[in-house]
């Protein structure tokens, strides 16, 4: 996997009007949040478990839908090229996220998960539907 960038990539210029729509912008500083803040977690030594499974979670229950919601918006199609590579950098962080979290939880053994549905990994459906709709 290629060694993942520091922050999203900044919004090309906006053609279509003087600058982006709000929302656009709103959306674009939410998922700057989300991926700094799982980035800071994988670069971590020691990160919690739940840690790593609150992270996979907001990527893909809140980055995906923005996305999406970007992606569905007239502007969007002056996005396609950030989208596409904004989807993959979510892809790569969730991948990322997971193998880190299937080797810390391996190599832990005072940590037990709970069986109810807040501690399980999330599938990263949302994620390859939305990869390939952008695709």
């Amino acid at each position: 996997m290629p060694a993942l960038p520091q922050s999203l990539a900044l919004f090309p210029c906006c053609v279509s009007a003087s600058s982006w729509p709000a929302n656009v912008l709103t959306a674009h500083d939410m998922l700057s949040d989300i991926y700094y803040h799982a980035l800071q977690v994988l670069n971590q030594e020691d990160a919690d478990p739940l840690q790593l499974i609150f992270h996979l979670g907001a990527i893909d229950s809140d980055a995906i839908p923005l996305l999406q919601a970007i992606a569905d918006d007239p502007v969007g199609n002056e996005l396609q090229d950030w989208l596409k590579h904004t989807v993959a950098l979510m892809g790569n962080i969730f991948i990322a996220l997971s193998d880190y979290h299937n080797n810390n939880v391996q190599n832990r053994s005072s940590w037990t998960p709970h069986e109810d549905r807040k501690c399980r990994i999330p599938s990263g459906g949302s994620l390859k539907h939305m990869t390939d709709q952008v695709h």
